[in-house]
């Protein structure tokens, strides 16, 4: 916090212990992203604070979708590869950490 002294405070819970800039503190990133997320929502996308809870869900869900879709694409593969080089799948088990690698390249 910037006072009108020109000197930065540290946070309550520290003892209000004051220091000549902002470099003599640590910076605290979470804090900072949680608060510009928040900013972002509140005043550049005018969304309600209320709306959290459902978008918290709903990125939840997406991500469900995007792991099962990963399995799925991964799955298909490893069965083509060994499908064509006539192996089994279980004889072709090094090529998922493969596939995963590439897919993950895309």
């Amino acid at each position: 916090m910037y006072d009108q002294t020109g000197l930065y405070t540290r946070r309550p819970e520290s003892g209000g212990v004051r220091c000549s800039s902002a470099h003599d503190d640590q910076f605290i990133w979470v804090e900072y992203f949680s608060t510009l997320h928040l900013g972002v929502r509140r005043y550049l996308n005018k969304e309600k604070e209320s709306s959290l809870p459902a978008a918290r869900n709903k990125d939840m869900v997406l991500l469900v979708f995007h792991v099962i879709w990963q399995l799925f694409i991964m799955g298909l593969l490893w069965y083509i590869f060994a499908w064509q080089t006539g192996l089994t799948l279980a004889t072709s088990a090094w090529i998922a950490p493969i596939i995963y690698v590439l897919y993950n390249l895309l």
